[in-house]
């Protein structure tokens, strides 16, 4: 689910731009509450509707949980 950007003339997927530094993330997730496979559906829907993450196409928990990973890199790269 994560798009491609282009930074300085390359195309990156926009979590390799992230792991490389080359984009910040959206905010850096408190990591002793991100959903797991252990959650349930209801409770992984519940955390992701208090912060506002749109779980809509996903129907499977694994896709749920691959939406609320992607989440995290989100940010645009400034233009230079």
């Amino acid at each position: 689910m994560s798009d491609k950007i282009s930074v300085n003339g390359n195309e990156y997927w926009l979590v390799d731009a992230v792991r490389l530094g080359l984009v910040q993330p959206k905010h850096t997730p408190d990591v002793d509450v991100v959903p797991s496979e252990v959650w349930t559906n209801a409770e992984i829907d519940a955390w992701a509707d208090s912060r506002s993450i749109d779980l809509a196409g996903a129907k499977t928990k694994a896709e749920k949980l691959a939406v609320i990973a992607d989440f995290e890199y989100t940010v645009q790269p400034e233009a230079s």
